[in-house]
């Protein structure tokens, strides 16, 4: 059976992930294998994201038809309630009517009185079949159960394999300096063996205190790896996500409040800073060049490093068509040091690295010369339109409506001049204080989710509220979901550690600083749907209500406080926890 609306959140991250990727790297310039690992992670990433909210419609639905009906077996006169596992198969059976007389007891013997309640409360549900039918109205975007499961397995797990295995191995492959695909695949397992070591120990530490705790079984260990990877991913999460609440909205309003003069000037500031830096790129581009002519040059004098020559000529292919061609010019170098391959692997590895610093430099400088003439062009447009009138000439950019308007309302030619920085200010505007809204709403949700006597979380409220109202269910969980995962995911694309991680638009992104964002986009997918199923009381070990069906989700990535001696405070320190990032 096709199921139209996964099928089409499915299609559209699809096409919003290759958009993100080409907007940030070059399909053709870097390694098809890397660009692939890193599409799958950023794609599972988000489907993470947007097909929860057809999980908790789906799953609102299931929780209306056990608590609207009763299954009663007529063999042995028990009442049965629905539970996880058979949920499905009531679901389809009771939408066939020829099956009904499975769930009624028509002959009950009067001398039980348990059997006689039991005849009248099945008849009373007869009566009321058509209420319940309309109360428990199935989604247009419904998903059974063992579907969503099965897509939650298998994203989650492929997640965890690219997260933790595959995007590691790929990171340290594309910075190695090796000349061969072996030597470089034997360099990166070498290097994450360290990686792996320490994380281990770590592991075997908690998972001793975890053993000392409870009886160790697969089922147990499973439970503990999962809820092991969702605590540090929770951790993470709120790092990001605290300074991606506040950062969102101040930007917003900041552009609404400056003029653009103002953002003229901070333009020319950001030349000048990328410029420093573009020299600085160049420099130690220049400097790394002058070592490999010295090394070109020893080797050409020196048979006993000729064996050399081929490795050294893969890095001269990869250098500037100047410096190539200028490179059998005599020059004088010292050429007193000694020569081997480990040398030229970590020359290699440093060329690659400052070849692309420098062209990123370069086309960010363009970029940046660029947006201030359009800002200057703006500026020196508005102040002529101050002291000028409007003449026929002036209106050829206009369309016809807006001709017609210059011509018989003069008055308008004002809006009509400045109308994209109207349509900018009001933009920004109303962004800015509904960004505000939520990410107060958020904030509050974030530090009373955990209050089970009165809940006072909005979200919880909002959804409460919305009831069984399938379609502004999605749309609110959906917004919400979008809201937090740009707030978080903003802040991975804006973040910059010492030049080394960096992402960069114009497709200037190397590989290594998209293998981190894809490591880091898995790893806090599940966190930030956890998060959002606990803020709108869908948890049961959240919420003081009890819920009868737990989301696919929950029941695939388990819940907030799984770890006993994690969860005593994890409500309590992980809020503070985000609120030093705000």
């Amino acid at each position: 059976m096709l199921y139209i609306p996964l099928l089409a959140v499915i299609i559209t991250n699809f096409f919003l992930t290759f958009y993100l990727l080409n907007r940030y790297s070059n399909f053709g310039r870097q390694n098809l294998l890397i660009t692939i690992s890193v599409f799958i992670s950023w794609f599972f990433s988000f489907n993470v994201i947007f097909i929860l909210p057809l999980d908790i419609t789906s799953t609102i639905y299931n929780q209306c038809i056990i608590r609207s009906n009763i299954i009663i077996d007529h063999h042995n006169g028990t009442i049965n309630y629905i539970n996880n596992t058979n949920i499905n198969k009531f679901s389809n059976i009771s939408s066939s009517s020829t099956y009904g007389h499975n769930f009624i007891i028509n002959n009950i013997t009067e001398s039980s009185q348990t059997l006689q309640s039991l005849n009248i409360n099945s008849q009373i549900n007869n009566n009321n079949n058509s209420n319940n039918q309309s109360l428990c109205t199935k989604p247009w975007s419904y998903v059974p159960k063992n579907v969503l499961k099965n897509l939650w397995k298998f994203i989650y797990w492929s997640s965890q394999l690219l997260t933790w295995i595959i995007l590691p191995i790929f990171q340290s492959y594309s910075m190695s300096g090796e000349f061969t695909v072996w030597k470089k695949i034997e360099s990166s397992l070498k290097e994450n063996l360290k990686y792996y070591c320490c994380f281990g120990f770590l592991f075997l530490i908690f998972l001793f205190y975890y053993a000392s705790k409870e009886r160790l079984t697969f089922e147990s260990l499973k439970i503990f790896c999962i809820s092991a990877s969702n605590t540090f991913g929770l951790f993470l999460l709120l790092i990001l996500l605290g300074y991606g609440l506040v950062d969102i909205p101040r930007n917003c309003l900041k552009n609404y409040h400056c003029n653009h003069q103002y953002k003229l000037n901070y333009l020319y500031f950001r030349i000048g800073k990328l410029n420093e830096e573009k020299y600085e790129a160049n420099c130690h581009l220049e400097d790394l060049l002058d070592e490999l002519r010295a090394y070109y040059v020893k080797i050409s004098k020196e048979n006993g490093y000729r064996y050399l020559m081929r490795k050294l000529q893969i890095i001269i292919e990869k250098c500037p068509e100047s410096f190539r061609n200028d490179l059998n010019e005599t020059i004088e170098c010292d050429l007193n040091f000694e020569l081997n391959e480990k040398r030229l692997v970590n020359l290699n590895s440093k060329i690659k690295k400052a070849i692309q610093t420098s062209h990123r430099t370069e086309v960010q400088y363009s970029m940046l010369i660029q947006q201030a003439i359009r800002y200057d062009g703006i500026i020196e447009e508005l102040n002529n339109n101050n002291t000028h009138k409007t003449n026929i000439g002036l209106s050829d950019d206009f369309s016809n409506i807006e001709r017609w308007l210059l011509e018989h309302v003069p008055k308008f030619e004002f809006l009509l001049r400045r109308k994209h920085v109207i349509i900018y200010k009001i933009f920004f505007l109303i962004f800015g204080y509904l960004f505000t809204f939520f990410s107060v709403v958020i904030i509050w949700s974030e530090f009373t989710f955990s209050i089970k006597s009165i809940p006072i979380s909005i979200f919880a409220l909002i959804i409460k509220l919305i009831d069984y109202n399938y379609f502004w269910i999605e749309l609110f969980s959906m917004l919400s979901i979008a809201y937090l995962s740009c707030c978080c995911y903003y802040t991975i694309f804006k973040i910059r550690i010492f030049n080394y991680y960096y992402l960069s638009k114009h497709q200037q992104t190397d590989e290594y600083s998209l293998i981190f964002s894809g490591m880091l986009l898995c790893r806090l997918a599940s966190p930030l749907c956890l998060n959002f199923l606990s803020l709108i009381h869908f948890d049961s070990h959240i919420s003081n209500e009890s819920i009868e069906v737990e989301t696919s989700f929950t029941e695939i990535m388990g819940h907030m406080d799984t770890i006993s001696y994690i969860s005593d405070y994890i409500f309590i320190y992980l809020p503070l926890f985000m609120s030093i990032f705000c």
